[in-house]
């Protein structure tokens, strides 16, 4: 009987102790509960440390480049610049010889020269016919033959200063000059090289400023306008801002991204054509 009393209060003693050291389902339920929010909820960082938007391939392309080529066939004499060189607005940046040009205005010239003394003479022939016709000296058929050819010498009068204008265009234009300042990027011709109608003669790229142009996921483009500010990071330490110029009207289908063309100054010459970095947008 005293056994069974002893094993009923050990019992008893194990509930109580279990009872006072086993937490309630609202302190549970505290333990993993972020103090002060409630389940599910997310903690916004404050702006100063909000991740910016990040992309990475960005290339640096010339605000603005061009292949020149010759207006006139033929050999070239000369380059005034070598690869490198900066070159002002209009310089004459290569010749074609111009030896045959300018012997083709000569003759120009000459043809004019000959046609103008032609329609004089048939102009005077024509006045001389009318006051002929007024004294009943002669027919008005001789004075509408003269007439039609002093028109028609006339247009041919024209027709030679056209072909002079030509020729002297065509003898300016054995002087290639750059269409705006730059730097001469490629010579696809050499001295003495013949070369076409339109063919390239040299390339020029203007980077006194620069675009960095980026590929932008169509996820991010919201991130971006006309006028967005955003820098290029080149290495770990060169930063340049500069603001979106350009943004492009197509979505490429296989990539799905779009490109945007971030304007930066780059009058110290910097930056070089070619070069990668990375774009970076604060949110």
């Amino acid at each position: 009987m005293l056994a069974r009393i002893l094993q009923v209060l050990a019992l008893a003693g194990l509930l109580v102790v279990y009872a006072l050291g086993a937490p309630t389902r609202s302190e549970a339920e505290r333990t993993w509960q972020p103090a002060g929010e409630p389940p599910g909820a997310s903690q916004e960082l404050p702006p100063s440390q909000k991740p910016d938007i990040r992309i990475e391939a960005v290339v640096i392309h010339p605000y603005q480049s061009a292949n020149v080529g010759s207006q006139v066939p033929g050999e070239i004499e000369k380059y005034f610049f070598e690869e490198g060189d900066a070159i002002a607005d209009g310089q004459v940046v290569a010749e074609i010889y111009p030896r045959r040009y300018q012997l083709l205005v000569l003759r120009a010239e000459e043809r004019l020269r000959a046609l103008e003394a032609a329609l004089k003479k048939t102009e005077e022939d024509a006045r001389i016919k009318e006051e002929l016709f007024d004294l009943d000296a002669t027919t008005r058929q001789e004075v509408v033959r003269t007439k039609a050819e002093a028109e028609i010498a006339r247009f041919r009068v024209a027709e030679a200063a056209r072909e002079l204008d030509l020729a002297r265009f065509d003898f300016d234009s054995c002087k290639i000059k750059a269409p705006f300042a730059g730097h001469m990027a490629v010579r696809y011709k050499q001295p003495d090289e013949s070369v076409e109608r339109s063919e390239k003669v040299f390339a020029i790229v203007d980077s006194a400023k620069v675009h960095a142009v980026a590929n932008v996921p169509e996820i991010l483009l919201s991130e971006f306008k006309k006028g967005t500010k955003a820098y290029f990071v080149h290495g770990p330490d060169r930063k340049f801002e500069g603001v979106v110029d350009r943004i492009s009207k197509l979505i490429d289908h296989k990539s799905k991204t779009k490109r945007i063309y971030l304007l930066l100054d780059n009058s110290n010459g910097e930056l070089e054509v070619g070069m990668t970095g990375s774009l970076h947008v604060l949110k």
